[in-house]
């Protein structure tokens, strides 16, 4: 039964109503006092009385204000996950670590692969502070070609065809060493050309499905001279690599990870000028911020069509550029990737670079690392979890008529156990009623009956034989009266206590929920077997009612479903607090970037 609050609770509930009853009152009472001559004591004390409500609610309002406040902040500590303090933004390593905690206390219901593995290899990256440099561009733009001539080694694999079909990350290492790195498992292999080659080409006549996630290549030294950081070739976008999926996954699952980037470079040839196929890649770089570095390749094409037509070919390159410019506000430059004498004559002649210099520019452009670590710890933190949502919400999503199907089914069994514990507590209060009922009516027909007799007996004896038997006939009349009553009362309160029982006992059969029970067959037959009179079962009755509370509560877990849903709905709230925090990281660098402009 719900508690009766008493009037200091209303108050206690009402203490904002209240403050603003102290504060009008203390008001008008020290206005009235100044316009009159002389101070009513009257109206004094009741200033000084809503002085005192004003001062004692305010005290009562900011305790609860306090108190809601910590419980708040007990729940976010409950999952894992505390909230940024005003003004405090949390470390991202500590955001990191956070996330990686949520994922291995959830592998069981994350359906993403790798999923533990990408975690922990997030927190690690931004523990090192490694930089990445994505490149990424159509089918044969020269990207592999681009990332040997900046390292001035043949480490990437490159050929007249498409050769890179999975990302392929190069980074410092102790060691020449590679490693292919699959769903389930990891294949270590010696990173040579030739074996690259191989296995690309191998790996190209596979589905999607088949294909290693990305090779790590790691090669002695710092790369193009700057510590810790990687640079990564992407297979080539804007082309249909398994048709039988209806969509180019791999452009899909590539574009996640350059989104991620801290530097973006787009390479490009003349004759692929057009940006279309990049344009929604582009915008999303745009979107986030990341630096994108255009690079055309000057190419022996490009050498041919400018000895021909110097102008078209300048056209095409601005073409390029200007979209390039307008769409993610990139860098553009001109660079001869191949360099060849005749090459190098024509980027002077056009305002080219040779590698030498665009890799000198590339090492000053991110000479700034905390500023692009920082952006790029926060695009992959944010994609990871945002991909992990989409699982958590997928799967909620999934089972949520299942879900409310079982609430519907608590519901019911929740309200028929009320029904009973109402109806009983009714007649006991009934019990009470009717016992007093026969007391009252015995002592009334009692003395009625001590009167009529006493005043007959003293007419006709004089006696006082009479009036005793009158009192005692009067009580036993009385008595039989009350009892009357009682049983009646009784009668009327078992009736509706069995039609409440009735109710309850079929409400715990029916509890299923795909053809699951909801309940232990030991306590629904419980259920069943026991009668519903109160004054053989009344304790009985109360325990049967508790054991139903229990059981359900512990049958829950085997309905199926119930418990990814449950996990699931708590996943998602725990990743959209990390989500928040993440994102106030994005909010910080924006409003510092304005600050310093």
């Amino acid at each position: 039964m719900r508690p009766k609050k008493n009037m200091f609770g209303w108050f206690f509930d009402n203490s904002r109503w209240m403050i603003f009853l102290g504060f009008g009152g203390t008001f008008f009472t020290i206005i009235s006092i100044l316009r009159d001559k002389d101070r009513d004591p009257v109206k004094v004390v009741a200033a000084i009385i809503f002085i005192m409500l004003l001062l004692l609610f305010s005290v009562i309002d900011f305790w609860k204000w306090k108190k809601s406040g910590e419980e708040q902040s007990r729940s976010f500590a409950s999952s894992g996950i505390e909230h940024d303090s005003p003004g405090v933004i949390t470390p991202l390593h500590q955001l990191c670590e956070s996330l990686l905690n949520i994922v291995n206390k959830n592998t069981a219901i994350i359906q993403r692969p790798n999923s533990e593995e990408d975690a922990y290899n997030l927190l690690q990256d931004v523990r090192d502070g490694v930089l990445r440099i994505y490149i990424f561009g159509h089918q044969s733009a020269g990207k592999s070609t681009l990332i040997n001539a900046l390292l001035n080694s043949q480490v990437s694999p490159i050929s007249s065809g498409k050769m890179t079909t999975c990302l392929i990350r190069i980074r410092h290492g102790s060691k020449l060493k590679g490693m292919v790195k699959w769903e389930n498992e990891s294949e270590i292999f010696k990173p040579d050309i030739k074996t690259m080659k191989n296995k690309m080409a191998e790996w190209d006549q596979s589905p999607f499905e088949h294909r290693p996630r990305e090779v790590i290549i790691e090669i002695p030294g710092d790369i193009i001279g700057i510590p810790k950081l990687e640079l990564v070739d992407t297979p080539g976008t804007g082309s249909a690599w398994d048709a039988k999926y209806g969509k180019n996954l791999l452009d899909e699952t590539v574009n996640k990870k350059i989104i991620t980037a801290a530097v973006a470079i787009l390479v490009y040839k003349p004759e692929q000028a057009e940006m279309q196929a990049h344009d929604s890649l582009l915008q999303g770089l745009k979107m986030r911020n990341i630096k994108v570095l255009g690079v055309c390749n000057i190419t022996p094409n490009l050498n041919f069509a400018f000895q021909r037509d110097k102008k078209d070919a300048l056209q095409t390159i601005d073409k390029a550029e200007h979209q390039l410019r307008k769409i993610a506000n990139a860098e553009c430059h001109r660079v001869v990737i191949e360099e060849e004498e005749s090459l190098i004559r024509l980027a002077s002649e056009i305002s080219g670079k040779t590698v030498n210099e665009f890799r000198s520019h590339l090492t000053t452009l991110i000479s700034d690392r905390d500023l692009f670590l920082l952006r790029q710890a926060t695009d992959e933190g944010l994609s990871f979890i945002n991909e992990l949502l989409a699982g958590a919400n997928k799967t909620v999503k999934q089972y949520q008529p299942i879900f409310n199907t079982i609430k519907a089914r608590k519901t019911e069994i929740k309200d028929a156990i009320t029904s009973v514990r109402n109806t009983i507590t009714e007649g006991f209060n009934d019990e009470n009623i009717v016992v007093q009922a026969a007391a009252v009516g015995s002592a009334t027909m009692g003395v009625a009956g001590l009167a009529a007799i006493y005043i007959l007996g003293s007419v006709v004896t004089g006696g006082l034989v009479l009036p005793a038997g009158g009192l005692l006939f009067g009580g036993l009349a009385g008595s039989a009266i009350g009892s009357g009553i009682k049983n009646s009362r009784l009668k009327e309160f078992e009736e509706k206590l069995t039609e409440a029982w009735k109710k309850l006992q079929q409400t715990t059969t029916n509890a299923k929920v795909n053809n699951t029970a909801m309940l232990s067959v030991e306590v629904i037959k419980e259920v069943q077997q026991y009668s519903s009179s109160l004054s053989k079962y009344q304790k009985t009755l109360e325990s049967v009612m508790s054991k139903v509370e229990t059981d359900i509560e512990s049958n829950l877990q085997k309905i199926e479903g119930y418990e990814s849903y449950r996990k699931s709905e708590v996943l998602v709230e725990q990743l959209s607090v990390l989500k928040d925090q993440f994102n106030n990281h994005l909010f910080s660098m924006a409003s510092s970037r304005g600050n310093k402009g």
